[in-house]
């Protein structure tokens, strides 16, 4: 689907930008990369049926309580799992569907993607049904993932808690989206998004774009090591990422919110373009 295209090659940008220093990077040793790019390949697979559902919306052929889109998010999350091993990037999968299916919705209308971005966001993810908030709950719990299940326990998310006060998707991504920038597609992260998305649409090439984007978001959550990189210099990257590492640094929670800023950009207009 040529639509899509722009949200699925900032997908693959995303993962494979080599300076990410204590995220994933092709440069990185291991099997990882490859896995994570089996994973990529579900998702892809996914990003489609996200989008025209977000269409059929548009067109009134889908109601806000029939889109689904917390089931599309957990059948992809167990579908990453069985095929790559690896417990998935949650945060990116839900961003990368998420993101296409408000899309697809504001593409139907006539609208571009970053200017409807809020609206849409509103009508997708805070009137979204009981069913796809405990769809994604349900999904978080079967790949195991321990940190955004760590933080909703936290906070007292339960089913129960869903079902009594109809927690909607904006309501569950408000919450994931302090442990993870996948979760940022909401209304307290909105201004963040675009104000990122501006830093990327500045790049005339998506690499860079995606390498700026993360760092801008680094150096935000706290990361002042990042501040002096020279994006251009792999082996000082190389050696940042090791030292980030050896502290303890996982930095796979700011890819989606790095992937969320290059899409929004390449949707509009390709950063390579003139």
């Amino acid at each position: 689907m040529r639509e899509t295209i722009p949200l699925k090659v900032s997908l693959m940008v995303t993962l494979s930008a080599p300076v990410k220093p204590g995220a994933l990077t092709r440069l990185v040793p291991g099997f990882e990369f490859e896995k994570r790019l089996v994973e990529a390949v579900i998702i892809l697979n996914y990003i489609d049926d996200s989008y025209e559902r977000g269409r059929l919306l548009a067109d009134g052929e889908l109601t806000i309580q029939k889109i689904g889109l917390g089931e599309l998010v957990l059948e992809a999350l167990r579908e990453a799992y069985r095929s790559s091993g690896l417990k998935p990037l949650s945060g990116l999968v839900a961003a990368a569907l998420t993101l296409s299916t408000l899309k697809g919705f504001a593409d139907r209308q006539g609208r571009g993607l970053r200017g409807a971005l809020r609206s849409s966001t509103t009508l997708i993810l805070y009137r979204s049904s009981l069913e796809d908030s405990l769809k994604l709950l349900e999904g978080l719990e079967a790949v195991s993932s321990t940190e955004h299940l760590s933080l909703l326990d936290k906070r007292g998310v339960t089913r129960t808690k869903i079902r009594l006060e109809a927690l909607t998707l904006g309501d569950l991504y408000e919450i994931l989206g302090e442990a993870d920038s996948g979760f940022w597609l909401n209304s307290r992260k909105l201004d963040k998004l675009l104000e990122y998305s501006k830093i990327a649409a500045s790049e005339k090439s998506m690499t860079l774009a995606a390498i700026k984007s993360y760092t801008a978001i680094a150096i935000e959550k706290g990361l002042r090591e990042l501040e002096k990189l020279d994006i251009t210099n792999i082996v000082e990257a190389l050696k940042l990422d090791r030292s980030l590492r050896s502290k303890g640094y996982n930095l796979n929670h700011l890819l989606g919110g790095t992937f969320i800023a290059i899409a929004l950009a390449a949707s509009e207009k390709w950063p390579w373009e003139v």
